[in-house]
């Protein structure tokens, strides 16, 4: 899941919500209460193997702040688009100037 601006929210409410049930938890963290990037190990389900062993279905869900990876800002790239939507104005004006 992508978050704008993750770590600048209550990120660190996340994971501690998060830590209540099993599983592990990963993270990038900033500082003690912002993180970049976290995800949760979450056991969805359970399968028999051929031995007729219970081997455990498990799910990763990724928490990412798009902020620390986006190379300009929120505002700047929404300038760029134009007429309800389309940039195709922009898009013929800098291949001209190319």
């Amino acid at each position: 899941m992508v978050f704008h601006n993750l770590s600048g929210y209550d990120s660190h409410l996340f994971v501690k919500n998060l830590g209540v049930s099993e599983g592990n938890i990963n993270c990038i963290p900033k500082n003690e209460e912002k993180y970049i990037c976290f995800s949760k190990e979450i056991e969805v389900g359970s399968y028999k193997d051929e031995k007729g062993k219970v081997k455990p279905i498990k799910q990763q869900p990724r928490f990412i702040d798009s902020l620390k990876f986006m190379a300009s800002s929120l505002d700047k790239l929404v300038s760029n688009v134009t007429n309800g939507g389309k940039c195709a104005d922009n898009l013929k004006i800098a291949k001209k100037r190319i």
